[in-house]
Formats: structure tokens, C-alpha cells, sequence
């Protein structure tokens, strides 16, 4: 039962990370800029050094909050303002996708920070996003959560989707600039950032739904 909760976390894990790497940002600049000069293997070095930094991360949430991740009022919690991050996350994803306002050709010249290296590069970049410490904090938190109540198992499940997403992502970008972008046409990025976002939303509401079902159990006490 753990393995396939575990197999369920990872794969879920995967989604919605795909949802925050798939979106313009620092990162994503230096990986499409530098990789033009530097060729493929850009992509995982700027996630090695996005990586670094994220373990202080995971650890602080980890080993803080750990007892509290595991109470009902922590699911409450979670359940409905995860859940609502992951809804507006799932709708600012797909809609500029539908829109057709949103091509790996815009952010060519968005990353000017990896003169001192690529890793450095994904080090910095990741530092310097506002959304990376919210993300953690609420997305990323939520799934820690949920990784917490299977065990150690979970916490490897969720290292393998996150970091998994995140280096699979970026190689494909890198690979795909370096080859002058025939891997990946416009119209194959924007089918997946839409279709991650609707899968996003869809996962806020489910996170909304046991997020109510928690607040009934507390009730019940009373």
C-alpha cells in the first residue's frame, strides 16, 4: 500500500512541479540563453545548482514542521490554502497557454546571470525568484505534508518526482535550444503548459475537498 502511495505521490509530485518549471522565470531564461552558447548539458547543471538550493528548503519544512504536517489542523490548513494556490497556479499556467501568449522564443534573452557558471547561474536565479520560497511554502509544503504521512518512502518519492520533473524538464529545453529548437515546437509547448494547468486546478480542488473532509473530522470532536 505504501508503494503505490508512494507511486501516486511521485507521479503527482511530477505534475506540479512540471507546472512551476514549465512557467517563465529566472531559471528558465538562463537555461534558454545560456544553452544557445553552451550547448545541452547547460540544463542539468542550472538544475544541480537549483537543487542546492532547495535542500535548506526542504529541510527547514522538513524538520519544523514536521509534527505539525502530520495534524488534522494541518490538513485543514493545507487543504484549503494549497489547494487555492494550486487552483490560481493551475489557471495562471493554462491561460496564457490558450491565450497563445507563450513561446520558449520569449525569454531568449531573459538570463544574463551565468558568467560565473551554469550551476552558480541556477543558484542564482533561484535565490533571486519571489515565487520560489511561496511556492515551497505552500505547494511544495502541501506535498512534503502528504509525503510525511507515508514515511521515508514518501519523502523519496517526492525527491524523485520533484527533482526528476526538474531535471527531465530542463535537459529537454537546453537539448532543444542547442538544436535550434526542432525538438519542441511552439504549438507542443503551449498543449503542455495548458493541459499541466487544467491538471493543477483539478488538484487544488482535491486538495479544497480533504482539506473540508479534515475540517469535519475536527468538528466531530466537539
Amino acid at each position: 500500500m505504501d508503494f503505490v502511495s508512494a507511486l501516486t505521490l511521485a507521479a503527482t509530485t511530477f505534475m506540479v512541479t512540471l507546472s512551476g518549471a514549465l512557467m517563465p522565470g529566472p531559471v528558465l531564461g538562463i537555461t534558454i540563453s545560456e544553452s544557445a552558447k553552451k550547448g545541452a548539458w547547460v540544463g542539468p547543471l542550472v538544475i544541480l545548482g537549483h537543487a542546492i538550493v532547495e535542500v535548506p528548503m526542504m529541510c527547514a519544512i522538513l524538520l519544523g514542521l514536521g509534527i505539525f504536517l502530520r495534524s488534522e489542523m494541518a490538513s485543514v490548513l493545507i487543504g484549503f490554502f494549497g489547494g487555492s494556490a494550486l487552483i490560481v497556479l493551475g489557471y495562471l499556467t493554462a491561460k496564457p497557454a490558450y491565450a497563445g501568449d507563450i513561446s520558449l522564443s520569449d525569454f531568449s534573452n531573459s538570463g544574463k546571470v551565468a558568467s560565473h557558471g551554469s550551476i552558480f547561474g541556477g543558484m542564482l536565479t533561484s535565490i533571486s525568484n519571489p515565487w520560489f520560497p511561496l511556492w515551497w511554502v505552500m505547494v511544495g509544503g502541501s506535498l512534503l505534508a502528504e509525503a510525511l504521512k507515508i514515511g521515508w518512502v514518501g519523502i523519496v518519492a517526492f525527491i524523485v518526482g520533484h527533482w526528476g520533473c526538474d531535471l527531465g524538464w530542463y535537459s529537454l529545453v537546453s537539448l532543444s535550444v542547442a538544436k535550434g529548437r526542432r525538438i519542441m515546437s511552439p504549438g507542443i509547448y503551449r498543449l503542455v503548459v495548458a493541459s499541466c494547468g487544467v491538471f493543477i486546478a483539478a488538484l487544488g480542488m482535491f486538495f479544497l475537498l480533504s482539506g473540508l473532509d479534515a475540517l469535519r473530522t475536527i468538528y466531530r470532536y466537539f
